[in-house]
């Protein structure tokens, strides 16, 4: 399905879609479901801080993709992101793996530079 949308929404809709946090509001929901709210809301504190390495992760890989191959951009691009979150404590809910798995889709379908112009746009939409 991301990938017919992809096709007749281009880059820009796509990026939005994939920059959508559907990685940490799951994993909160659970954790309140548990244990008290104060810690479910400086969870949350940590998983936006935890959109910064994302966005480390987007921009080094659309900077990596210049070597045109997918299959080395991203462990580049990841490389980037171990090291953004290495710098904050607490962000095993914001790792890229929609980001990662839907890059992976739409290069097998539509190549790197229309996954390079989507993270592109991503880092836009993931701000918001």
């Amino acid at each position: 399905m991301t990938g017919r949308l992809a096709r007749s929404a281009g880059p820009v809709l796509t990026s939005v879609l994939v920059a959508l946090p559907v990685n940490a509001p799951p994993g909160m929901f659970f954790v309140a479901l548990a244990l008290d709210a104060d810690f479910a809301a400086e969870g949350v504190l940590y998983s936006m801080a935890g959109a910064g390495p994302v966005l480390v992760y987007l921009t080094v890989f659309v900077q990596a993709a210049r070597f045109r191959n997918f299959y080395l951009a991203l462990p580049i691009g990841l490389a980037g992101w171990i090291f953004a979150a290495w710098l904050i404590a607490g962000l095993l809910l914001s790792f890229p793996t929609t980001l990662s798995t839907t890059g992976w889709m739409l290069n097998g379908h539509y190549g790197l530079s229309f996954v390079t112009a989507t993270y592109s746009s991503a880092r836009k939409a993931l701000s918001l």
